[in-house]
């Protein structure tokens, strides 16, 4: 996994995690435009889906998180689309998708941590 990954799944155990937090932990390695920003997060997005860390779906008030129910890659499309009809450079907190660890997510979400805490 990259840096970028390891931020977002420990993101995730915490509360579900966001494109802009995508966003912010893929900048540091120097995409610039929107479009560079978005590629850098659809890479880490996709490799979080296709190792089956995180799922990928909406936040409903009344519901919480709920998971979209199409294949990763028909995910990743509808990411890029949403993120693409934003106004703004950056995705803001609510913007475009919701991502939530899965239990093999957690799991190495919180191996992780304690091998950070050592």
């Amino acid at each position: 996994m990259s840096a970028a990954s390891d931020e977002i799944i420990l993101a995730g155990l915490d509360d579900w995690v966001q494109p802009c937090q995508v966003d912010w932990a893929v900048g540091g390695a120097g995409p610039s435009t929107k479009e560079e920003r978005l590629q850098a997060t659809v890479e880490v997005v996709s490799q979080l889906l296709r190792d089956g860390l995180m799922e990928v779906g909406d936040v409903l008030i009344d519901k919480g998180f709920v998971p979209w129910t199409v294949g990763i890659e028909s995910a990743l499309m509808e990411i890029q689309r949403r993120w693409r009809a934003l106004e703004e450079d950056h995705p803001r907190l609510g913007d475009v998708c919701w991502l939530n660890l899965t239990p093999l997510g957690e799991e190495a979400a919180q191996t992780l941590a304690v091998n950070r805490r050592r």
